[in-house]
């Protein structure tokens, strides 16, 4: 481990920094993200980029490539068959000998302080992993602001302490994602954000937010069939990753607590009120509903899935 840093200090270096960007069909979000990333506040010689391309059949590696023989700094491109975003970052983890791994997404315009106020939270709180603020951004249509009205892309805390933190803005000490043996690797798997958070926190190890260094997402689903679709698969993530999970998030109880938040869906959408109106919020009864029972069904798909009993 390197020495911890003092802002602006000569004596004491930056700790090294590997970001890494999973990637699958990104091309005209991916320039954008790198963009940002290859301008950040902290010096350019403490971090490096690594994009995982994880099988794209447009122009998305070529795009990262090009952008890393322009930049001073270091940019790595790692090109693999798809195996979903969990298998792209685990590549992007054993490929680093950093002290410390960043999270961001090809959809994703990260703040030009973004690292900096990272790591600074990260070695003032001691923690082992460290979220920061997500902003949401989409283009306009019903289902696209139902999900910025109820903030869905974000860290999720309960009772007073983290829950599990996004992928989209997070860094990690590399030795606790090694200790945990990184994501999960079973493909297509929806859930991974929490399965790790939630493995990690079993192991001991200690997750914190941070109220700078934010990141604006720009992927949120804006269809209803989307929605329904990432739902679904949410919930069969859940089904299938549960059984490595020692909290109370078991099929049976989320089954439980998704099943009356959908009846329950009037007084959620009362609750939107503030900061939808109430003509929209209104509107967003029937998408309350589609989403819990789109869990739902996830959860009972993945309950009879052979992938829940599978160790592979």
């Amino acid at each position: 481990m390197e020495a911890i840093f003092l802002p602006n200090s000569k004596v004491h270096p930056w700790p090294f920094v590997s970001i890494v960007v999973p990637v699958y069909n990104r091309s005209q979000m991916l320039g954008q993200c790198l963009y940002t990333l290859c301008r950040q506040s902290y010096p350019k010689e403490r971090y490096e980029i690594i994009i995982v391309d994880d099988g794209s059949t447009d122009d998305s590696a070529e795009i990262a490539q090009s952008i890393g023989r322009e930049w001073a700094g270091s940019l790595r491109v790692i090109q693999q068959e798809n195996h979903g975003p969990s298998s792209a970052r685990n590549a992007g983890i054993f490929a680093s000998q950093a002290d410390y791994i960043a999270f961001t997404d090809s959809d994703c315009i990260p703040d030009l302080d973004w690292l900096r106020s990272l790591v600074l939270t990260l070695t003032a709180t001691q923690s082992d992993g460290v979220g920061g603020p997500i902003a949401n951004e989409a283009q306009r249509s019903w289902v696209a602001d139902y999900l910025l009205a109820t903030h869905f892309f974000r860290h999720r805390e309960r009772r007073g302490s983290i829950d599990y933190l996004l992928t989209a803005n997070v860094i990690f000490k590399r030795e606790a994602l090694l200790a945990v043996q990184g994501f999960s690797r079973k493909k297509g798997v929806w859930g991974e954000d929490a399965d790790l958070s939630f493995r990690l926190k079993q192991s001991g190890f200690i997750l914190a937010l941070s109220t700078q260094g934010q990141v604006t997402h720009y992927g949120a689903p804006g269809s209803f069939r989307r929605l329904i679709q990432d739902l679904y698969r949410y919930g069969r993530g859940n089904a299938i990753l549960s059984r490595h999970w020692s909290n109370q998030r078991t099929p049976p109880w989320e089954l439980l607590r998704h099943s009356a938040a959908a009846m329950l869906a009037p007084i959620i959408a009362f609750r939107l009120i503030r900061t939808a109106g109430f003509i929209k919020a209104l509107s967003f009864l029937p998408l309350i509903v589609t989403e819990h029972l789109a869990f739902c069904c996830g959860l009972l798909r993945g309950i009879v899935s052979q992938e829940a009993w599978d160790e592979k």
